[in-house]
């Protein structure tokens, strides 16, 4: 019993002491399109996203009396951002806002002037910018890289923790909803542990049962899981609340092992300097290929920031011949919950052949894995010298990169060959090189020791895989073998569904740039201005669409006469636009816009005089 109550005092969280009010519409029932920590790209959710009835210009007011003591306006992420300092400690934040209250915009554009920019980031002092409960901070939007009209609300504590903002028992959000399973999967976590006979991952499906009570929700798997050695569990699954069709996240995640506590962990308040640290809490090679968050049920190797778990890493050691009965319970806020129980049977025999003939190889963990071949055994090179290996079961070898890294290997009349630079190591730094590329670490960059391959092809390099992700960033020089015409012009960008531009520095004819994630790169030059294409100038307002064919925009200026024109950037819809004026203070004079992409090429366009209305 004692453990029962620990982990529902733990999971609950709810009843602050502080009585906020709601930061929209408040006394009515709202719906909530993000709940606190689910799992975005690259991030957990900071707050909560609440609908506005997919229209923007929502009221939006201070929760408690306080001060504003920041204000951000950028292009993405946020957009329009209010984030007020309570005499609590804690702060607020209000995100995607359409537009702020005259006070504030007024202490914003001054800023802007000053700075000829329309992307700042200000600190009021504390007597700048007052507000009492209730007061109106701005109306709501879809500002930044919102897509689509909504709120977005956070709450930080004193030390500027992500709090979850459903803690303070706001009655206008409810939910009578248990969380959904949609599937489970399983994961060698050592050379020598087996699923179901095999080495790697393997999902299963989940099948509903029926229940008498709406508030909880059971799954069973369809037959028992036979595994060996030390084996992590992740889940797949999402909440849902009263009045919403949105797959919201799950707070709360327990594993019980024939009946005692395993595992748990809870999403009540996660450190924003470590959110992108989702990427170890989650299976991130099944997210990029799938785009499928499942949540690891373990502590991965590397996982070392966030304070979510309940001590221990989590990780399941099954002994042959062994039974164990697993339960798996989430619980969404409300404390509605699902569970899942099923048996793991200790057995490591293989029961169906996976010599399939279509050989592939991969690196999992520590460990290369070649599959899909007959052959009992293959011959490894390294370094001039050659080893024998035999099969770890039929039709899988398993070699452990700890004990050095092949240059290439034989298997039957099949030659593999490998680039790996070298090993890195996660707290060190470390440079490798491999043909005419360099890639450079430093101490925190990695989670997890990182076997590097380097591939030259073509113009483009290849670092590893980009399903492996990566904790901080990482440095890469390449020598190309033709020299660009413009060095200047000429950038580094990622391959991707959309090239990703990022940037770097010349110097005696090699480039250097950083990135956050590994995969494939190539350089290309990028001589073409951005486009401008008006579609309202006159007396009241200005509006432009402006696009690059490849860099992206980084910056504009616009100049009516001898006035400074802060034109805002919806870059979703390649929008620049301004506030409409009124007739008794119209725009008067020549126009000059000036668009410059990342590549340094500038776009105008004037008009000798703005005409009225």
């Amino acid at each position: 019993m004692a453990i029962r109550f620990l982990l529902l005092f733990f999971c609950s969280f709810q009843a602050v002491a502080q009585a906020f009010l709601f930061p929209i519409e408040p006394g009515k029932s709202a719906q909530l399109a993000g709940t606190f920590a689910e799992l975005r790209p690259n991030h957990f959710h900071a707050g909560i996203d609440i609908k506005t009835r997919q229209q923007e210009g929502l009221s939006v007011q201070s929760i408690e009396r306080g001060y504003v003591s920041k204000v951000l306006v950028s292009r993405m992420g946020y957009g329009n951002v209010v984030f007020v300092k309570h005499p609590g400690g804690e702060t607020s934040v209000y995100a995607h806002l359409q537009r702020f209250n005259d006070k504030i915009a007024a202490y914003v554009r001054r800023h802007q002037l000053a700075a000829d920019a329309f992307e700042v980031s200000l600190t009021p002092g504390a007597n700048e910018l007052p507000l009492t409960r209730g007061e109106e901070i701005g109306l709501s939007g879809n500002s930044g890289s919102s897509m689509g009209p909504h709120l977005h609300f956070e709450i930080r504590d004193a030390k500027g923790r992500n709090l979850d903002p459903l803690a303070y028992s706001f009655g206008e959000v409810s939910d009578h909803i248990p969380p959904t399973f949609e599937a489970l999967a399983v994961r060698t976590l050592g050379g020598t542990s087996r699923i179901s006979g095999r080495f790697g991952r393997m999902e299963f499906s989940l099948a509903r049962e029926a229940s008498d009570n709406p508030s909880v929700r059971t799954y069973r798997l369809g037959d028992t899981l036979r595994a060996a050695g030390e084996i992590g569990l992740e889940l797949l699954g999402f909440d849902m609340a009263d009045g919403s069709s949105s797959h919201n996240g799950l707070s709360c995640v327990e594993i019980l092992v024939n009946g005692r506590e395993h595992h748990y962990h809870h999403m009540g308040m996660v450190e924003e300097a470590f959110t992108d640290d989702i990427n170890i809490h989650t299976d991130y090679a099944t997210y990029y290929e799938t785009g499928k968050f499942f949540q690891r049920c373990y502590v991965a190797d590397g996982n070392d920031r966030l304070s979510v778990y309940s001590p221990g890493n989590g990780r399941l050691r099954v002994v042959p011949d062994s039974v164990y009965q697993v339960t798996l319970r989430a619980w969404d806020h409300f404390q509605n919950k699902s569970e899942l129980t099923f048996w793991v049977k200790g057995d490591a025999r293989l029961r169906a052949s996976a010599a399939d003939g279509s050989l592939r190889w991969s690196v999992e963990e520590n460990w290369l894995t070649i599959k899909g071949s007959p052959e009992d055994t293959l011959t490894i090179f390294q370094k001039g010298a050659s080893k024998v290996v035999a099969a770890a079961y039929a039709g899988c070898f398993l070699v452990d990169l700890r004990q050095g890294l092949p240059d290439s290997l034989q298997i039957g009349e099949k030659l593999l060959r490998f680039g790996f630079a070298g090993t890195a190591y996660p707290g060190r730094t470390g440079r490798l090189a491999a043909g005419k590329t360099e890639v450079s670490f430093d101490a925190g960059s990695l989670y997890d020791t990182l076997f590097v391959q380097v591939a030259e092809t073509d113009g483009k390099i290849t670092v590893s895989e980009a399903t492996i992700p990566l904790k901080g960033r990482i440095s890469i020089s390449y020598l190309p073998d033709h020299q660009p015409q413009s060095y200047l012009q000429t950038a580094a960008y990622r391959e991707g569904e959309e090239p990703e531009y990022l940037g770097g520095t010349w110097e005696k004819g090699r480039i250097r740039f950083s990135t956050p994630v590994l995969g494939t790169f190539y350089l290309a030059t990028d001589s073409i201005a951005p486009k401008i294409t008006p579609e309202r100038v006159d007396s009241l307002q200005l509006r432009f669409r402006i696009r690059d064919n490849l860099s992206g925009i980084r910056s504009w200026k616009a100049r009516i006469g001898q006035e400074r024109v802060i034109l805002s950037y919806d870059a979703k819809n390649d929008l620049l636009f301004s506030e409409e004026r009124t007739k008794d203070r119209p725009f008067r004079g020549e126009l000059m816009l000036e668009v410059t992409d990342n590549s340094g090429n500038k776009a105008n366009f004037g008009r000798p005089k703005v005409t009225s209305h």
